[in-house]
Protein backbone atom coordinates (compact mmCIF):
# COMPACT_ATOMS: atom_id res chain seq x y z
CA UNK A 1 0.00 0.00 0.00
CA UNK A 2 1.46 3.33 -1.06
CA UNK A 3 1.63 6.50 1.03
CA UNK A 4 -1.19 8.20 -0.85
CA UNK A 5 -3.50 5.26 -0.20
CA UNK A 6 -2.83 5.44 3.55
CA UNK A 7 -3.35 9.20 3.42
CA UNK A 8 -6.71 8.65 1.73
CA UNK A 9 -7.73 6.19 4.46
CA UNK A 10 -6.75 8.72 7.10
CA UNK A 11 -8.91 11.35 5.39
CA UNK A 12 -11.83 8.92 5.40
CA UNK A 13 -11.34 8.30 9.12
CA UNK A 14 -11.30 12.05 9.79
CA UNK A 15 -14.55 12.39 7.86
CA UNK A 16 -16.05 9.47 9.83
CA UNK A 17 -14.98 11.10 13.13
CA UNK A 18 -16.80 14.27 12.14
CA UNK A 19 -19.93 12.20 11.48
CA UNK A 20 -19.43 9.88 14.50
CA UNK A 21 -19.69 6.92 12.14
CA UNK A 22 -18.30 4.13 14.35
CA UNK A 23 -18.77 1.34 11.78
CA UNK A 24 -16.85 3.26 9.11
CA UNK A 25 -14.03 4.08 11.55
CA UNK A 26 -13.69 0.40 12.50
CA UNK A 27 -13.67 -0.68 8.84
CA UNK A 28 -11.00 1.80 7.82
CA UNK A 29 -8.82 0.97 10.85
CA UNK A 30 -9.02 -2.74 10.00
CA UNK A 31 -8.01 -1.98 6.42
CA UNK A 32 -4.91 -0.08 7.60
CA UNK A 33 -3.93 -2.78 10.11
CA UNK A 34 -4.44 -5.72 7.76
CA UNK A 35 -2.21 -4.19 5.10
CA UNK A 36 0.99 -4.19 7.15
CA UNK A 37 2.26 -7.47 5.68
CA UNK A 38 2.07 -5.92 2.21
CA UNK A 39 4.69 -3.30 3.02
CA UNK A 40 7.78 -3.91 0.90
CA UNK A 41 10.09 -1.19 2.18
CA UNK A 42 11.06 0.19 5.57
CA UNK A 43 9.69 3.61 4.57
CA UNK A 44 6.25 2.13 3.94
CA UNK A 45 6.29 0.41 7.35
CA UNK A 46 7.41 3.62 9.07
CA UNK A 47 4.61 5.59 7.44
CA UNK A 48 2.01 3.01 8.46
CA UNK A 49 3.41 2.91 12.00
CA UNK A 50 3.26 6.69 12.28
CA UNK A 51 -0.34 6.66 11.05
CA UNK A 52 -1.37 3.97 13.57
CA UNK A 53 0.20 5.95 16.41
CA UNK A 54 -1.51 9.14 15.24
CA UNK A 55 -4.89 7.42 15.03
CA UNK A 56 -4.58 6.02 18.57
CA UNK A 57 -4.03 9.53 19.87
CA UNK A 58 -6.58 11.12 17.52
CA UNK A 59 -9.44 8.78 18.42
CA UNK A 60 -8.68 9.04 22.14
CA UNK A 61 -8.69 12.84 22.03
CA UNK A 62 -11.90 12.89 20.00
CA UNK A 63 -13.70 10.69 22.53
CA UNK A 64 -12.45 12.62 25.56
CA UNK A 65 -12.54 16.20 24.32
CA UNK A 66 -14.83 16.23 21.29
CA UNK A 67 -18.21 14.70 20.50
CA UNK A 68 -17.11 11.27 19.24
CA UNK A 69 -18.92 8.43 20.98
CA UNK A 70 -16.90 6.17 23.24
CA UNK A 71 -17.88 3.13 21.16
CA UNK A 72 -15.33 4.27 18.58
CA UNK A 73 -12.51 3.75 21.06
CA UNK A 74 -13.89 0.40 22.12
CA UNK A 75 -13.95 -1.01 18.57
CA UNK A 76 -10.87 0.73 17.12
CA UNK A 77 -8.19 1.03 19.80
CA UNK A 78 -7.49 -2.71 20.39
CA UNK A 79 -6.96 -3.31 16.64
CA UNK A 80 -4.71 -0.25 16.51
CA UNK A 81 -2.48 -1.66 19.27
CA UNK A 82 -2.35 -5.00 17.48
CA UNK A 83 -1.46 -3.20 14.26
CA UNK A 84 1.35 -1.28 15.97
CA UNK A 85 2.88 -4.55 17.17
CA UNK A 86 2.62 -6.19 13.75
CA UNK A 87 3.88 -3.16 11.84
CA UNK A 88 6.79 -2.56 14.22
CA UNK A 89 7.87 -6.16 13.72
CA UNK A 90 7.52 -5.73 9.96
CA UNK A 91 9.68 -2.61 10.18
CA UNK A 92 12.30 -4.56 12.09
CA UNK A 93 12.30 -7.23 9.35
CA UNK A 94 12.65 -4.67 6.57
CA UNK A 95 15.41 -2.64 8.22
CA UNK A 96 18.82 -3.47 6.83
CA UNK A 97 21.40 -4.87 9.25
CA UNK A 98 23.76 -2.18 10.45
CA UNK A 99 27.51 -2.40 9.99
CA UNK A 100 28.41 -3.35 13.55
CA UNK A 101 26.23 -6.42 14.03
CA UNK A 102 24.27 -8.94 12.04
CA UNK A 103 21.16 -8.22 14.12
CA UNK A 104 18.32 -6.27 12.59
CA UNK A 105 18.02 -2.71 13.81
CA UNK A 106 15.24 -2.54 16.44
CA UNK A 107 15.67 1.12 17.43
CA UNK A 108 13.05 2.56 15.07
CA UNK A 109 10.50 -0.05 16.14
CA UNK A 110 11.30 0.53 19.83
CA UNK A 111 10.77 4.28 19.47
CA UNK A 112 7.39 3.68 17.84
CA UNK A 113 6.30 1.17 20.48
CA UNK A 114 7.43 3.54 23.22
CA UNK A 115 5.49 6.41 21.69
CA UNK A 116 2.31 4.31 21.62
CA UNK A 117 2.86 3.42 25.29
CA UNK A 118 3.17 7.14 26.08
CA UNK A 119 -0.05 7.93 24.18
CA UNK A 120 -1.96 5.17 26.00
CA UNK A 121 -0.73 6.33 29.43
CA UNK A 122 -1.54 9.96 28.62
CA UNK A 123 -5.07 9.10 27.51
CA UNK A 124 -5.61 6.96 30.61
CA UNK A 125 -4.46 9.77 32.85
CA UNK A 126 -6.78 12.24 31.10
CA UNK A 127 -9.70 9.85 31.47
CA UNK A 128 -9.01 9.35 35.16
CA UNK A 129 -8.82 13.08 35.79
CA UNK A 130 -12.17 13.57 34.03
CA UNK A 131 -13.72 10.81 36.14
CA UNK A 132 -12.77 12.73 39.27
CA UNK A 133 -15.02 15.55 38.05
CA UNK A 134 -17.78 13.35 36.66
CA UNK A 135 -17.64 9.72 37.90
CA UNK A 136 -20.33 8.72 35.41
CA UNK A 137 -18.70 10.19 32.30
CA UNK A 138 -19.29 7.44 29.69
CA UNK A 139 -16.52 8.58 27.33
CA UNK A 140 -13.86 8.40 30.03
CA UNK A 141 -15.06 5.00 31.19
CA UNK A 142 -14.98 3.57 27.68
CA UNK A 143 -11.49 4.98 27.07
CA UNK A 144 -10.32 3.31 30.28
CA UNK A 145 -11.79 -0.02 29.19
CA UNK A 146 -10.48 0.21 25.62
CA UNK A 147 -6.91 0.99 26.73
CA UNK A 148 -6.77 -1.33 29.74
CA UNK A 149 -4.86 -4.11 27.98
CA UNK A 150 -2.85 -2.10 25.44
CA UNK A 151 0.40 -1.59 27.35
CA UNK A 152 0.31 -5.08 28.85
CA UNK A 153 0.02 -6.56 25.37
CA UNK A 154 3.06 -4.61 24.17
CA UNK A 155 5.08 -5.60 27.24
CA UNK A 156 4.33 -9.29 26.72
CA UNK A 157 5.45 -9.28 23.10
CA UNK A 158 8.71 -7.37 23.56
CA UNK A 159 9.73 -9.52 26.56
CA UNK A 160 12.13 -12.23 25.32
CA UNK A 161 10.72 -14.75 27.79
CA UNK A 162 7.45 -13.55 29.39
CA UNK A 163 6.32 -15.84 32.23
CA UNK A 164 3.05 -17.61 31.53
CA UNK A 165 2.69 -16.19 28.01
CA UNK A 166 3.13 -18.26 24.85
CA UNK A 167 3.30 -16.81 21.35
CA UNK A 168 1.58 -18.33 18.35
CA UNK A 169 3.59 -19.00 15.21
CA UNK A 170 2.07 -16.01 13.44
CA UNK A 171 2.55 -13.56 16.31
CA UNK A 172 4.90 -10.57 15.95
CA UNK A 173 8.13 -10.28 17.95
CA UNK A 174 8.63 -14.05 18.36
CA UNK A 175 11.81 -13.51 20.42
CA UNK A 176 11.13 -10.08 21.90
CA UNK A 177 13.76 -7.35 22.01
CA UNK A 178 17.42 -8.24 21.59
CA UNK A 179 19.03 -4.79 21.22
CA UNK A 180 20.00 -3.09 24.54
CA UNK A 181 19.54 0.38 23.06
CA UNK A 182 16.05 -0.49 21.83
CA UNK A 183 14.86 -1.81 25.19
CA UNK A 184 16.20 1.25 27.05
CA UNK A 185 14.43 3.62 24.63
CA UNK A 186 11.19 1.72 25.06
CA UNK A 187 11.51 1.56 28.87
CA UNK A 188 12.11 5.30 29.16
CA UNK A 189 8.77 5.87 27.38
CA UNK A 190 7.06 3.22 29.52
CA UNK A 191 7.93 5.24 32.64
CA UNK A 192 6.05 8.35 31.45
CA UNK A 193 2.65 9.50 32.78
CA UNK A 194 2.54 6.95 35.61
CA UNK A 195 1.86 4.22 33.09
CA UNK A 196 1.47 0.60 34.12
CA UNK A 197 4.04 -2.18 33.81
CA UNK A 198 7.14 -0.03 34.31
CA UNK A 199 8.32 -2.55 36.90
CA UNK A 200 7.88 -5.44 34.47
CA UNK A 201 9.81 -3.41 31.91
CA UNK A 202 12.81 -3.40 34.25
CA UNK A 203 12.90 -7.20 34.12
CA UNK A 204 12.96 -6.99 30.32
CA UNK A 205 15.83 -4.48 30.56
CA UNK A 206 17.82 -6.83 32.80
CA UNK A 207 17.35 -9.80 30.51
CA UNK A 208 18.34 -7.94 27.34
CA UNK A 209 21.34 -6.18 28.94
CA UNK A 210 22.75 -9.25 30.67
CA UNK A 211 21.34 -12.20 28.73
CA UNK A 212 19.74 -13.69 31.87
CA UNK A 213 16.43 -13.21 33.61
CA UNK A 214 16.16 -11.56 37.01
CA UNK A 215 14.29 -13.82 39.44
CA UNK A 216 14.09 -11.45 42.41
CA UNK A 217 10.98 -9.58 43.52
CA UNK A 218 11.31 -5.81 43.69
CA UNK A 219 8.29 -5.73 46.01
CA UNK A 220 10.64 -7.32 48.57
CA UNK A 221 13.32 -4.70 47.81
CA UNK A 222 15.29 -7.02 45.54
CA UNK A 223 17.18 -4.61 43.29
CA UNK A 224 17.19 -5.13 39.54
CA UNK A 225 20.00 -2.62 38.98
CA UNK A 226 22.21 -4.19 41.65
CA UNK A 227 21.91 -7.50 39.82
CA UNK A 228 22.68 -5.85 36.48
CA UNK A 229 25.79 -4.28 38.03
CA UNK A 230 26.89 -7.65 39.40
CA UNK A 231 26.65 -9.18 35.94
CA UNK A 232 28.04 -6.46 33.65
CA UNK A 233 29.66 -3.87 35.95
CA UNK A 234 28.56 -0.38 36.98
CA UNK A 235 29.57 1.09 33.60
CA UNK A 236 28.91 -2.05 31.55
CA UNK A 237 32.61 -2.83 31.31
CA UNK A 238 32.00 -6.59 31.47
CA UNK A 239 29.51 -6.64 28.58
CA UNK A 240 30.38 -6.70 24.90
CA UNK A 241 26.84 -5.81 23.78
CA UNK A 242 25.63 -3.28 26.37
CA UNK A 243 28.89 -1.69 27.50
CA UNK A 244 28.89 1.21 25.06
CA UNK A 245 25.24 2.02 25.77
CA UNK A 246 25.62 2.02 29.57
CA UNK A 247 28.74 4.16 29.29
CA UNK A 248 26.95 6.62 26.98
CA UNK A 249 24.20 6.93 29.60
CA UNK A 250 26.67 7.77 32.39
CA UNK A 251 26.60 4.38 34.11
CA UNK A 252 23.87 2.38 35.80
CA UNK A 253 23.53 4.93 38.60
CA UNK A 254 22.57 7.70 36.20
CA UNK A 255 20.23 5.35 34.32
CA UNK A 256 18.36 4.40 37.50
CA UNK A 257 18.11 8.00 38.74
CA UNK A 258 16.94 9.34 35.38
CA UNK A 259 14.22 6.69 35.12
CA UNK A 260 13.19 7.22 38.75
CA UNK A 261 12.78 10.98 38.17
CA UNK A 262 10.66 10.24 35.08
CA UNK A 263 8.36 7.96 37.08
CA UNK A 264 7.99 10.44 39.97
CA UNK A 265 7.21 13.29 37.57
CA UNK A 266 4.22 11.36 36.22
CA UNK A 267 2.68 10.19 39.50
CA UNK A 268 -0.99 11.01 39.71
CA UNK A 269 -2.86 12.94 42.39
CA UNK A 270 -2.85 10.95 45.62
CA UNK A 271 -6.37 12.18 46.44
CA UNK A 272 -8.00 10.15 43.70
CA UNK A 273 -11.38 8.58 44.40
CA UNK A 274 -12.07 5.32 42.52
CA UNK A 275 -15.23 5.59 40.39
CA UNK A 276 -18.08 3.29 41.30
CA UNK A 277 -17.41 -0.21 40.04
CA UNK A 278 -13.67 0.31 39.64
CA UNK A 279 -12.63 0.09 43.28
CA UNK A 280 -10.57 -3.04 42.58
CA UNK A 281 -8.92 -1.63 39.44
CA UNK A 282 -5.16 -1.38 39.90
CA UNK A 283 -5.07 2.12 38.40
CA UNK A 284 -7.28 3.40 41.23
CA UNK A 285 -5.95 1.26 44.03
CA UNK A 286 -5.34 2.85 47.41
CA UNK A 287 -3.06 0.01 48.53
CA UNK A 288 -0.12 1.68 50.24
CA UNK A 289 2.35 -0.70 48.66
CA UNK A 290 1.70 0.27 45.06
CA UNK A 291 3.13 3.75 45.31
CA UNK A 292 6.01 2.50 47.42
CA UNK A 293 6.92 0.01 44.71
CA UNK A 294 7.11 2.82 42.15
CA UNK A 295 9.78 4.49 44.27
CA UNK A 296 11.73 1.58 45.71
CA UNK A 297 12.15 -0.38 42.49
CA UNK A 298 14.75 2.28 41.65
CA UNK A 299 15.70 3.53 45.13
CA UNK A 300 17.03 0.16 46.27
CA UNK A 301 20.05 0.73 44.01
CA UNK A 302 22.63 2.41 46.25
CA UNK A 303 24.48 4.72 43.86
CA UNK A 304 24.64 8.00 45.85
CA UNK A 305 27.37 7.74 48.50
CA UNK A 306 26.64 11.11 50.13
CA UNK A 307 24.86 14.44 49.83
CA UNK A 308 27.56 15.84 47.54
CA UNK A 309 26.99 13.11 44.95
CA UNK A 310 23.24 13.77 45.12
CA UNK A 311 23.71 17.50 44.62
CA UNK A 312 26.06 16.89 41.70
CA UNK A 313 23.53 14.64 39.97
CA UNK A 314 20.65 17.08 40.62
CA UNK A 315 22.68 19.97 39.19
CA UNK A 316 23.59 18.00 36.06
CA UNK A 317 20.01 16.76 35.57
CA UNK A 318 18.48 20.23 35.93
CA UNK A 319 21.02 21.69 33.53
CA UNK A 320 20.05 19.13 30.85
CA UNK A 321 23.20 19.90 28.88
CA UNK A 322 23.33 18.26 25.43
CA UNK A 323 26.81 16.92 26.24
CA UNK A 324 25.68 15.18 29.44
CA UNK A 325 26.02 11.41 29.42
CA UNK A 326 22.52 10.33 30.38
CA UNK A 327 19.43 8.46 29.25
CA UNK A 328 17.71 11.68 28.24
CA UNK A 329 20.26 12.56 25.57
CA UNK A 330 20.33 9.01 24.18
CA UNK A 331 16.54 9.11 23.93
CA UNK A 332 16.53 12.61 22.41
CA UNK A 333 18.94 11.52 19.67
CA UNK A 334 16.86 8.45 18.80
CA UNK A 335 13.57 10.36 18.79
CA UNK A 336 15.03 13.08 16.58
CA UNK A 337 15.95 10.41 14.05
CA UNK A 338 13.00 8.02 14.23
CA UNK A 339 9.96 9.62 15.92
CA UNK A 340 7.19 11.53 14.22
CA UNK A 341 6.00 14.85 15.71
CA UNK A 342 3.43 14.43 18.47
CA UNK A 343 1.07 16.75 20.33
CA UNK A 344 2.23 15.01 23.52
CA UNK A 345 5.70 16.51 23.89
CA UNK A 346 8.61 14.97 25.74
CA UNK A 347 9.89 16.90 28.76
CA UNK A 348 13.49 17.12 29.87
CA UNK A 349 14.50 16.58 33.49
CA UNK A 350 15.33 20.28 33.61
CA UNK A 351 11.59 20.93 33.35
CA UNK A 352 10.88 18.54 36.25
CA UNK A 353 12.91 19.92 39.16
CA UNK A 354 10.65 18.59 41.90
CA UNK A 355 10.80 15.04 40.57
CA UNK A 356 14.58 15.23 40.12
CA UNK A 357 15.15 16.26 43.74
CA UNK A 358 12.69 13.67 45.05
CA UNK A 359 14.46 10.92 43.10
CA UNK A 360 17.74 11.77 44.84
CA UNK A 361 16.04 12.37 48.20
CA UNK A 362 14.27 8.99 48.25
CA UNK A 363 17.52 7.27 47.29
CA UNK A 364 19.41 8.90 50.17
CA UNK A 365 16.53 8.46 52.63
CA UNK A 366 16.45 4.74 51.98
CA UNK A 367 20.18 4.18 52.49
CA UNK A 368 21.56 7.21 54.40
CA UNK A 369 18.86 9.21 56.26
CA UNK A 370 21.36 11.62 57.82
CA UNK A 371 22.76 12.46 54.38
CA UNK A 372 19.20 13.00 53.14
CA UNK A 373 18.63 15.69 55.76
CA UNK A 374 21.96 17.34 54.95
CA UNK A 375 21.02 17.24 51.28
CA UNK A 376 17.74 19.07 51.96
CA UNK A 377 19.44 21.76 54.01
CA UNK A 378 21.61 22.67 51.02
CA UNK A 379 18.76 23.12 48.54
CA UNK A 380 17.82 26.67 47.44
CA UNK A 381 14.45 27.97 48.59
CA UNK A 382 12.70 28.03 45.17
CA UNK A 383 13.64 24.41 44.60
CA UNK A 384 12.28 23.44 48.01
CA UNK A 385 8.95 25.01 47.07
CA UNK A 386 8.78 22.90 43.92
CA UNK A 387 9.70 19.74 45.83
CA UNK A 388 6.99 20.36 48.43
CA UNK A 389 4.38 20.93 45.76
CA UNK A 390 5.30 17.71 43.95
CA UNK A 391 5.40 15.70 47.19
CA UNK A 392 2.03 16.98 48.41
CA UNK A 393 0.44 16.19 45.05
CA UNK A 394 1.79 12.64 44.69
CA UNK A 395 2.44 11.37 48.22
CA UNK A 396 -0.13 12.83 50.62
CA UNK A 397 -3.79 11.86 50.70
CA UNK A 398 -4.77 13.96 53.71
CA UNK A 399 -4.44 17.44 52.18
CA UNK A 400 -5.81 18.86 48.93
CA UNK A 401 -3.20 19.54 46.28
CA UNK A 402 -3.26 21.54 43.11
CA UNK A 403 -1.87 19.91 39.94
CA UNK A 404 1.89 20.24 39.76
CA UNK A 405 2.69 23.24 37.57
CA UNK A 406 6.07 24.18 36.23
CA UNK A 407 6.50 26.96 38.78
CA UNK A 408 10.26 26.76 38.41
CA UNK A 409 9.96 27.78 34.75
CA UNK A 410 7.26 30.32 35.59
CA UNK A 411 9.61 32.14 37.95
CA UNK A 412 12.07 32.63 35.11
CA UNK A 413 9.39 34.35 33.02
CA UNK A 414 7.79 36.68 35.56
CA UNK A 415 8.11 37.52 39.27
CA UNK A 416 5.88 35.38 41.48
CA UNK A 417 3.45 36.69 44.02
CA UNK A 418 5.36 38.04 47.04
CA UNK A 419 5.02 35.91 50.12
CA UNK A 420 4.64 32.58 48.29
CA UNK A 421 6.35 29.93 50.40
CA UNK A 422 9.87 29.52 49.10
CA UNK A 423 9.52 31.91 46.15
CA UNK A 424 12.19 34.46 45.24
CA UNK A 425 11.38 38.10 45.87
CA UNK A 426 10.73 40.42 42.97
CA UNK A 427 13.86 42.33 44.00
CA UNK A 428 15.96 39.37 42.94
CA UNK A 429 17.45 38.69 46.38
CA UNK A 430 17.87 35.11 47.51
CA UNK A 431 15.15 34.49 50.13
CA UNK A 432 15.26 32.32 53.18
CA UNK A 433 12.50 29.68 53.09
CA UNK A 434 9.90 29.73 55.83
CA UNK A 435 11.00 27.54 58.69
CA UNK A 436 7.78 25.55 58.45
CA UNK A 437 8.54 24.61 54.83
CA UNK A 438 12.06 23.43 55.57
CA UNK A 439 10.90 21.61 58.68
CA UNK A 440 8.14 19.91 56.71
CA UNK A 441 10.59 18.55 54.15
CA UNK A 442 12.95 17.31 56.85
CA UNK A 443 10.10 15.64 58.72
CA UNK A 444 8.93 13.93 55.53
CA UNK A 445 12.51 12.72 54.91
CA UNK A 446 12.76 11.22 58.40
CA UNK A 447 9.43 9.43 58.06
CA UNK A 448 10.34 8.21 54.60
CA UNK A 449 13.62 6.78 55.87
CA UNK A 450 11.89 5.14 58.84
CA UNK A 451 9.28 3.56 56.59
CA UNK A 452 11.83 2.20 54.15
CA UNK A 453 14.05 0.74 56.85
CA UNK A 454 11.19 -1.18 58.43
CA UNK A 455 10.76 -4.92 58.03
CA UNK A 456 9.49 -6.07 54.60
CA UNK A 457 5.93 -7.16 54.10
CA UNK A 458 5.18 -10.87 53.88
CA UNK A 459 5.61 -12.28 50.40
CA UNK A 460 2.85 -13.88 48.39
CA UNK A 461 2.52 -15.06 44.83
CA UNK A 462 -1.21 -14.97 44.15
CA UNK A 463 -1.27 -12.05 41.74
CA UNK A 464 -0.53 -12.49 38.02
CA UNK A 465 3.09 -12.08 37.06
CA UNK A 466 2.47 -9.58 34.30
CA UNK A 467 0.49 -7.13 36.43
CA UNK A 468 2.17 -3.87 37.37
CA UNK A 469 0.47 -1.17 39.34
CA UNK A 470 0.70 2.54 39.25
CA UNK A 471 -0.02 4.56 42.22
CA UNK A 472 -1.30 5.02 45.54
CA UNK A 473 0.13 5.86 48.88
CA UNK A 474 1.59 8.21 51.42
CA UNK A 475 5.14 6.92 51.67
CA UNK A 476 5.34 7.93 55.33
CA UNK A 477 2.85 5.23 56.33
CA UNK A 478 3.89 2.47 53.95
CA UNK A 479 4.69 0.10 56.79
CA UNK A 480 2.03 1.14 59.29
CA UNK A 481 -1.68 1.69 59.60
CA UNK A 482 -4.51 -0.33 58.12
CA UNK A 483 -3.81 -2.51 55.15
CA UNK A 484 -2.48 -5.79 56.52
CA UNK A 485 -5.37 -7.57 54.82
CA UNK A 486 -4.70 -6.02 51.39
CA UNK A 487 -4.33 -8.33 48.39
CA UNK A 488 -1.00 -10.00 47.75
CA UNK A 489 1.37 -8.21 45.40
CA UNK A 490 2.93 -9.30 42.18
CA UNK A 491 5.91 -11.54 41.82
CA UNK A 492 7.92 -11.72 38.63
Amino acid sequence: MEHHELADLNDEIEYSIDRSDVAEIAARVSEIVDGCQNDKTADQARYRLALLTHLTERLGRSVLFESLTGDAARVAVPPLVRGVLQTSWRLRELTFPNRETAERDEVAAAVALGQVCRVIAWLQQCAQERLQTDPNDPASRQIGIALSQGRQQIVLFVDPDPPGFFRAESDPWPYGFSDPRAVLLWLSALCEFDGSHAGVGMYVLCEVLTGEKFFGNYWDDACVFTEIERRIGRSGEHSTTAGDLVSACGGLGTVSLDLAATVIAGLRNRNVVPPAGWESDASYSTDKRYLRSQLTMFATYDCLPDEHAALDWVAEALLSAPTRRCVENVVREAYAQHAEPSRIPRRSLGERPGAVVLAALVRLAMHRPAQAEAFLRRLPAPLLGEVLQQARFAFRASTPAEPVASIWAAWTRSPPTPGFAGSPRSTGEQPRPPEASRLTVQLEARRTATAMRAAPIATSTHMPATKSFGWSTNIRSVRSGPGSDLPARTRR
